[in-house]
């Protein structure tokens, strides 16, 4: 999996102006603030924390999954800006992104290289 630092700079230009048109602006980018050191995440939806303390999840998962959700909060804002009347159940998006790669914590290899083993 490419990280942003790998993509070509018009290719990351080129996400922006598309994210631009879709929201009328770009959102703050987590995975662009992350070397800054003013990048802090939002807090992970109660019972997540509780429950990665519980599986004893690496610090790349917690990071990993602080980021996604974080990311999904911007979208979900963005979403609500541009569309008012869309219906959709936030906490459950955010518990989604907050979650989804929770299987990674028996599968450790897939933390730093490519594998579905996770989603089993």
């Amino acid at each position: 999996m490419q990280s942003d630092q790998d993509l070509p700079q018009d290719t990351v230009e080129a996400i922006a102006k598309l994210v631009e048109k879709a929201f009328g602006y770009v959102p703050r980018a987590p995975i662009q603030h992350l070397n800054d050191g003013d990048y802090q995440p939002r807090y992970l939806p109660p019972p997540v924390p509780h429950l990665l303390g519980m599986l004893d999840a690496p610090p790349r998962l917690v990071a990993h999954l602080a980021v996604v959700h974080d990311a999904a909060v911007e979208i979900v804002d963005g979403l609500a800006r541009q569309f008012p009347k869309l219906e959709l159940d936030r906490d459950a998006v955010f518990f989604g992104a907050a979650t989804h790669d929770v299987g990674k914590v028996t599968h450790p290899n897939e933390l730093t290289g490519p594998g579905n083993e996770h989603e089993a």
